[in-house]
């Protein structure tokens, strides 16, 4: 090997020493609040607004947890929690695919101005619509429901983005050759548009399920 060659070497090495380096840091960083969270619960109360802060329980109080489950009715919240993340997520993810396709694939009057419309709700900020929704909610006789938790989270101008965004990338003559098969665009969708851009929806899923249930 040249000098060149292993001064090459060295400088990849110590690269990739540094960008682990980076990672490790900000995963720390990012880990530390959780840990923080996780040493607290497990603490006496008294201990746990002492200055200095405990980074390590020295008499862990497992019984917390035990007490938070039984006492605070936590079945009970997650279940809730569980069915009304189930509900955004699978809203979510069919509204996402049918106005992706149909921004994609079908023609209508008013198309860009109705998609410009779908990308501007992503600048109203959720605490302006928390006493519209309550009060349509309260109206429909929806509140303390499952119905009143989920449907106002049903539809989101993000997934309609992405999911048109991954239909574009589809080739239109996949289209054209299904339509000769007589593929309506029902079937089309579901059984070409769909298995392609399985990625894009398994992305959605994953992040409507972890944005619901946080």
């Amino acid at each position: 090997m040249t000098a060149d060659a292993r001064a090459l070497h060295r400088r990849k090495l110590w690269g990739k020493v540094g960008r682990y380096a980076l990672l490790t840091v900000l995963a720390v960083i990012v880990l530390f609040p959780i840990y923080i969270t996780v040493v607290n619960s497990l603490l006496p109360p008294q201990d746990i607004l002492k200055q200095p802060p405990k980074f390590l329980p020295t008499d862990p109080q497992f019984h917390s947890y035990a007490d938070a489950w039984n006492v605070g009715h936590m079945s009970t919240y997650l279940k809730n929690s569980f069915i009304v993340t189930v509900l955004i997520t699978a809203g979510q993810v069919l509204t996402a695919v049918l106005a992706g396709y149909a921004f994609a694939f079908l023609e209508f009057p008013f198309k860009r101005l109705v998609f410009v419309a779908f990308l501007a709700t992503l600048m109203v900020p959720f605490e302006v619509t928390i006493v519209t929704n309550v009060s349509t909610v309260s109206d429909l006789g929806w509140y303390n429901t499952y119905a009143g938790l989920a449907v106002p989270f049903l539809a989101t101008g993000f997934g309609a983005f992405l999911m048109r965004q991954s239909f574009l990338t589809l080739p239109h003559d996949l289209r054209d050759a299904a339509a000769l098969d007589g593929y309506g665009h029902w079937r089309f969708m579901w059984r070409v548009a769909v298995p392609l851009a399985r990625p894009a929806v398994a992305a959605l899923t994953v992040f409507a399920f972890l944005a619901a249930w946080i």
